[in-house]
């Protein structure tokens, strides 16, 4: 599983993507990140990430993120399990990381009946699958130097939600929650209208 996770991560560690003068090519200044599970041996809840942040001069970043996570526990005498892993792209348009928007790359549910030491090795091969996905995104968005592209159109929806709020807040209500105000269901490069 933790070899699964760290493919994100591994991946861009052995491509080109991390060398000075592709990282200047794009317009991006540093890049870090890191991957970590812990090992479940049956009993407990597990969880890891893989992930990795680039940054431009102004202090915008991406961030490209391959997570799992499972809980278990007892409510009411009832057993309860539930995890899966999961993957998504966070813009953030200042320094500070306060202003953030979001797209989906896919999930992986883990099996409806109680998890077992054996179910590890197909999920795994599923988490593996969902970081390639992962890194295959931040391949296409390096090679369409779409990192501006991205900030632009996180801007807009960023500023479209924020005028949203304001327009409650103007009537002394509060904004009901959606979150595709700062979320799209996929990467918004690939979609016809902004290719």
């Amino acid at each position: 599983m933790k070899q699964a996770l760290s493919h994100l991560w591994d991946s861009f560690l052995k491509s080109p993507l991390g060398q000075p003068a592709e990282l200047a090519r794009v317009g991006l200044v540093s890049y870090t990140g890191c991957s970590g599970c812990h090992d479940w041996d049956g009993t407990g809840d597990f969880y890891g990430t893989s992930e990795v942040w680039l940054k431009r001069p102004n202090g915008e970043q991406f961030f490209w993120k391959v997570g799992l996570l499972f809980e278990q526990g007892e409510f009411e005498g009832e057993h309860w399990e539930q995890g899966g892993a999961y993957s998504y792209v966070s813009i953030g348009l200042d320094a500070t990381g306060e202003e953030q928007v979001y797209y989906r790359i896919g999930e992986v549910q883990l099996p409806n009946h109680p998890l077992t030491v054996a179910d590890l090795a197909p999920f795994s091969e599923k988490v593996r699958e969902l970081a390639d996905t992962c890194f295959d995104d931040l391949t296409f968005v390096f090679q369409r130097n779409g990192f501006k592209d991205l900030v632009d159109l996180a801007q807009e929806k960023f500023e479209i939600a924020q005028q949203r709020h304001q327009h409650y807040r103007e009537k002394g209500l509060v904004t009901p929650y959606d979150k595709s105000d700062y979320t799209w269901q996929s990467n918004p490069l690939r979609s016809n209208h902004h290719a």
